[in-house]
């Protein structure tokens, strides 16, 4: 099954973001997309393959030279086993065994993985949320306009990572089965 936008599990960690009619959530943006695969995997495994996919590994490109945090494969494996707190502009915000949730340095940027296994395999969820800079319930109208108009491209992007990581695993799996 291909990625796609998925309803927010309650028990997500992510959670804690989703827009409500609360205080606490007004003005933020979270989203949630998953993949299938027929297969058990782990959330170290699922982590792994995600930030070293080769789409993934550009935007780790770009993290380096515009935010000079540059990251290697190594740091990501170390980040997805535990091992570290932070990676590329991102540190680990909480984790429990079947989730991981990252904050990005600019503190208003959160990204969430987690795994859910069934008789069939494992479901990957991936999602975002983005919180409104502190005191502000939204920007002027033209950052409300750049907000709003860059979230299909988020979308877009976030399946396709979420797709890279999916096909990663999968030929991972394959590959480990002919060794």
């Amino acid at each position: 099954m291909r990625a796609r936008a998925a309803t927010l599990p309650d028990a997500s960690l992510l959670a804690r973001y989703a827009p409500a009619d609360t205080e606490a959530g007004r003005g933020n943006y979270v989203d949630c997309f998953r993949a299938e695969i027929d297969a058990f995997v782990d959330l170290e495994s699922y982590v792994t393959a995600f930030y070293c996919t080769p789409l993934f590994r550009l935007e780790r490109i770009i993290l380096a030279r515009l935010l000079r945090r540059p990251s290697t494969d190594d740091d990501a494996i170390a980040i997805a086993e535990g091992a570290a707190r932070s990676f590329a502009a991102w540190s680990v915000e909480a984790r429990i065994a079947d989730q991981l949730l990252m904050c990005a340095v600019d503190n208003r940027t959160r990204s969430w993985f987690m795994v859910r296994h069934s008789s069939n395999g494992t479901v990957l969820f991936f999602g975002s949320a983005v919180l409104p800079p502190p005191g502000e319930q939204s920007g002027g109208p033209l950052a409300n306009f750049l907000y709003r108009a860059a979230l299909p491209l988020h979308r877009v992007y976030s399946v396709l990572l979420l797709g890279a990581a999916q096909r990663k695993l999968v030929r991972d799996r394959k590959k480990q089965r002919t060794e």
